[in-house]
């Protein structure tokens, strides 16, 4: 390419960017909502569009011979999404082949082209367009022609990556040989922990499968871990109960925030065991089973103090489905005279949590 053609192509690149980054701004907003809506949780996912200098260094670049470079060159735009684990990348994959066009000849799966103890580490391509029918809105008018490039790669992929690039090294023959062996086997230990987690995921998924079928079938002699406290709160006929309860006192029982950085029940797991001595599932039953006959008073008793508290009748006392079996701990420790001290603070809600309890009390007796 000689130098004035190269400066048409880099003239005619600058007149289409604005076009480009508005591509690139509608296809990150629409793949996060589909992402979103499969209720897929990645890592993050990044954006770009090829800056003015880079694509001439491209164009320009020794053994390139581009004929329409912005026709030619599939990553003008180009998007990554970073997951967690390996089987995350097929559906993420799945999600993008429903939704756009894939330009198959020129999308690629590293992992098949990578050989054994080839330096580099895998990740997905796809080089995609608008289909049809996206197309023809109006939000993605002018837009029906781009194609971009969608790379999807693991965490650690992501971090090889970063090493790699740091590194420099461009392929095996780059790499000094007294230091070959040394990334080599970098390389290896990150692809098996992926492989590891895989596993570990799927492990883990089958023991909270065992641990839903023996709830349901009323075997709760089960260890006390976030994962079984976690499916007996949601399984079990007594905890149900108790939130049937608190509904039926006017309470809105809410889900746990999807924005929380504390897990569902990890309170209640730690308060069950350090406060109240359960020692498994079992004997947390019990200690809920318990509480049942004094749920009712409770519950009615906290909407009420919340009524006294807040003149707008239409705002409803929202509390999380953990608070509500939190609420066991305190009317136990309440009836056991239990140092009540190491419960959670509830702020607003605390005068109102000492009133339902007195009440609760009373109800007993």
């Amino acid at each position: 390419m000689t130098p004035d053609e190269a400066a048409a192509h880099i003239e005619k690149y600058t007149t289409k960017l604005p076009a480009l980054k508005r591509f690139k701004f509608r296809i990150h907003s629409l793949l996060d909502g589909l992402i979103f809506d499969k209720d897929l949780k990645v890592a993050s996912i990044e954006s770009r569009v090829k800056g003015v200098g880079s694509f001439s260094e491209k164009i320009t670049r020794l053994g390139k011979d581009y004929i329409d470079p912005i026709a030619e060159i599939t990553d003008l735009v180009g998007l990554r999404v970073v997951v967690y684990q390996l089987s995350d990348i097929d559906r993420v994959g799945e999600i993008i082949r429903s939704n756009f066009q894939i330009d198959e000849d020129h999308s690629i799966n590293k992992s098949e082209d990578l050989e054994v103890d080839r330096f580099g580490y895998l990740s997905v391509h796809y080089v995609f367009s608008l289909d049809e029918s996206r197309a023809k809105l109006p939000e993605y008018s002018g837009l029906r022609n781009i194609r971009g490039e969608i790379q999807i790669r693991t965490v650690l992929q992501h971090a090889w990556a970063a090493i790699d690039h740091k590194l420099r090294y461009k392929s095996d023959k780059d790499i000094p040989t007294k230091h070959k062996r040394h990334l080599y086997r970098i390389s290896a230990l990150l692809e098996a922990a992926d492989e590891s987690f895989e596993i570990l995921t799927s492990d883990l998924a089958e023991s909270i499968g065992e641990y839903k079928e023996s709830v349901k079938g009323g075997n709760l002699k089960l260890p006390l871990d976030l994962d079984s406290i976690t499916t007996y709160f949601n399984e079990a006929p007594i905890p149900l109960a108790l939130v049937k309860t608190a509904e039926n006192a006017h309470i809105v029982v809410a889900p746990h925030s999807p924005n929380s950085k504390q897990q569902e029940f990890s309170r209640l797991l730690k308060h069950a065991t350090e406060d109240l001595g359960a020692k498994d599932i079992e004997s947390l039953n019990k200690l809920v089973e318990s509480a049942i006959p004094s749920a009712k008073a409770f519950f009615e008793t906290l909407e009420k103090e919340w009524r006294k508290a807040i003149a707008d009748k239409q705002v409803k006392l929202v509390l999380p489905k953990e608070m509500i079996f939190l609420s066991v701990f305190y009317l136990a420790s309440y009836r056991n005279k239990l140092p009540t001290e190491n419960l959670p603070q509830l702020g607003r809600l605390s005068k109102a949590f000492t009133s339902a309890l007195a009440e609760a009390a009373k109800e007993q007796k």
